[in-house]
């Protein structure tokens, strides 16, 4: 379903990142989603020249039901199931004067989603950007989940805002979603390195 990645900094040198992970319960191979929520294989690559700086896997995630939804329907859909896996892991890591990528890979997305082309094998690169270790700074996060459907002729009103915990200011803009692994390594044990493409 989707995904997010943002970060901490508890003090020099030490992050505690947060991978948050959404799984579509309903349609998704059990399977998948018990290998994919299992653990979470997290690359961190230096953000000028893209080289690998370490690998870090991330386990023990807290996971919940998430059907959230934020309106009424005029009649409520069944079926519909979202499982939320939530990573957590403290890491001493120092980014040097380039700064660092943190990412993660998964393929791939459903079949029945209808506005991605060949969504079977299409995956994502979920990525937060840690600078430079001159500056002090936590990344944003969503304040809310996004609802998991939308209702014909329903009101609807989606709270996309970020809080960021560092105070600063935040610009808003839709953009492209990464692809990220293959039908054939569908869960790297080392994500590729940046720059990611776009979806297509």
């Amino acid at each position: 379903v989707g995904g997010e990645i943002y970060y901490d900094q508890l003090s020099a040198n030490k992050y505690e990142i947060t991978f948050k992970l959404y799984f579509d319960c309903q349609n998704a191979n059990p399977g998948v989603i018990d290998r994919d929520g299992s653990a979470a294989n997290i690359g961190i690559f230096d953000a000028v020249n893209n080289s690998l700086v370490r690998r870090v896997v991330f386990r023990n995630a807290v996971n919940t039901l998430s059907n959230a939804v934020n309106y009424d329907c005029v009649k409520t859909p069944t079926g519909v199931c979202v499982r939320q896996y939530i990573f957590k892991e403290i890491i001493t890591i120092d980014p040097g004067s380039n700064g660092l990528i943190v990412s993660h890979q998964l393929c791939c997305r459903n079949g029945n989603n209808d506005n991605v082309q060949d969504a079977g094998a299409a995956g994502s690169t979920y990525w937060c950007y840690i600078p430079p270790n001159t500056i002090v700074n936590s990344s944003p996060r969503f304040n809310e989940i996004p609802p998991t459907y939308v209702c014909i002729d329903a009101p609807l009103d989606i709270d996309y805002s970020a809080l960021d915990p560092d105070g600063d200011s935040l610009v808003y803009e839709f953009y492209t979603p990464y692809i990220g692994g293959s039908t054939n390594d569908p869960k790297p044990n080392t994500p590729s390195a940046p720059p990611y493409n776009a979806l297509i």
